[in-house]
């Protein structure tokens, strides 16, 4: 759950605003693809459930987000930069547990 602060909704508006508009236009999201060559970028960066909570912690602050504070800053600086893309992926809960 994404906490309900001003900050927060604004975000989710620009957010939104984007993808209407883009929507209207008759455009699809923005592809990015991996190169064929390992040795290139952007590089893919795939995580667990259980890291997003860290790092979600550092961008909220919260108990146990600490140690993660630099490492959120050094993807987001890959991410604006183009040498990184981190999707969100589905959990692997159901096919572990389920």
């Amino acid at each position: 759950m994404i906490p309900d602060t001003p900050e927060n909704d604004a975000r989710i508006k620009r957010v939104v605003e984007r993808i209407v508009e883009r929507t209207s236009r008759g455009e699809s999201h923005p592809k990015r693809e991996l190169p064929l060559n390992k040795a290139h970028f952007p590089k893919l960066l795939c995580l667990d459930q259980n890291k997003w909570i860290d790092l979600a912690k550092a961008h909220y602050g919260r108990a146990g987000g600490e140690p993660f504070v630099d490492v959120l800053a050094t993807i987001r600086d890959g991410i604006a930069k183009g040498r990184l893309i981190v999707p969100v992926m589905p959990s692997t809960f159901s096919r572990v547990h389920g």
